[in-house]
């Protein structure tokens, strides 16, 4: 049985990416401003070894795909079921 909690944040699963992530629109969406953003921050760390990441609420894993692609470890979790 889900908790309050986890009630709520699977209740907005199934539209979360699709909004987040709206290719359609006419300026960045809010997820790729949030992609774009965690990566601009990595890059300005040292890069000489691969980073371990976690990353806490994931989503859908756009960034969590995105930084393993730059080839770091990343650990990707969300209290959502869905995602």
């Amino acid at each position: 049985m889900l908790n309050e909690s986890q009630a709520y944040f699977e209740s907005f699963a199934s539209q979360w990416v699709e909004d987040a992530y709206d290719k359609n629109a006419q300026k960045p969406s809010i997820g790729e401003q949030r992609k774009q953003c965690i990566l601009d921050i990595i890059g300005k760390m040292p890069q000489d070894h691969p980073l371990k990441i976690l990353d806490i609420g994931c989503g859908g894993g756009q960034i969590t795909l995105a930084l393993l692609k730059l080839g770091h470890h990343v650990t990707a979790v969300d209290r959502s079921i869905q995602m």
